[in-house]
């Protein structure tokens, strides 16, 4: 009896679903610079967060303590549908080994990360079907430009005087180029500013945050942010499904993956949008 298809001894259809949500962290750059991830096991998920710290006061023993509570509310993530399609050959899906077979679940791990960055580090707002993107909301705003240091710096002085420590910095790859070639000022040094310098290797860094390039993110705009504060969630089961009906005429086999994801802020003092 045939094995049926995507149920082959290799790579069976669950495997397939496991690589998707264990590879997105990888492929994709919010996922990958420390964005939290919860795993949303309903249609909507209530996330807890604080607005304010309270005030602790320096009180005499037996003295009534004051009241200082901190301010809560909470984020909702409602995960929305995202989703690919690829269509196989029958025969290279019944023959392929499971590194052959693993290129297609990374072409369409891939798909879906970029899709869900091009979204997150977009100005579009929320519709019905997909989320808001970081860019719309209002944000601690920086100006001087994307390609200057100094922009990075003052907007991580912002985070940290609110209190929170700017990690991470997502800039268009074409201002990375920029500020890649920032020389350090020394007579006669041709030195990049930013370190690793060309004999170094490891991230490049502003102020202890790191440069993650994407070109998700338009070019003069980039965001810097303490990721903590950025909050992904995922509903439980990336599925990764195969039918034979759709492209039987041409004796194929589609693939189809789809996931369900949102996200939030937990603190918008914790992300500084640089701009012109």
């Amino acid at each position: 009896m045939p094995t049926a298809i995507g149920l082959n001894a290799t790579h069976s259809a669950e495997s397939w679903a496991n690589f998707v949500i264990d590879h997105l962290s990888v492929e994709s750059v919010l996922l990958r610079a420390g964005a939290r991830r919860i795993t949303v096991q309903g249609d909507v998920a209530h996330v807890p967060k604080l607005t304010s710290d309270g005030t602790a006061s320096w009180t005499a023993e037996l003295a009534d303590i004051a009241s200082s509570a901190p301010q809560g509310e909470e984020a909702i993530l409602a995960p929305k549908k995202i989703a690919n399609v690829v269509s196989l050959s029958s025969e290279s899906l019944a023959d392929s080994p499971t590194s052959e077979l693993d290129l297609v679940g990374t072409a369409l791990t891939r798909a879906i990360a970029v899709a869900i960055d091009a979204r997150a580090f977009s100005a579009s707002v929320a519709t019905a079907v997909a989320p808001a993107g970081f860019l719309s909301l209002t944000l601690p705003t920086q100006t001087g430009g994307a390609g200057v240091i100094d922009s990075y710096i003052r907007a991580i002085g912002t985070i940290e005087a609110a209190g929170g420590r700017a990690n991470a910095i997502f800039a268009n790859p074409g201002d990375m180029t920029t500020l890649r070639l920032v020389k350090q000022s020394t007579t006669g040094s041709n030195m990049p500013v930013l370190q690793p310098n060309l004999q170094d290797a490891g991230a490049e860094r502003i102020g202890g945050a790191v440069l993650f390039p994407t070109p998700a993110i338009a070019a003069g705009v980039a965001l810097v942010a303490d990721t903590s504060q950025l909050i992904v969630g995922i509903r439980k089961g990336a599925t990764v499904d195969f039918s034979i009906h759709s492209r039987f005429v041409a004796d194929a086999v589609v693939a189809r993956v789809i996931a369900r994801v949102d996200w939030g802020i937990g603190d918008v003092n914790g992300l500084v949008k640089v701009t012109v």
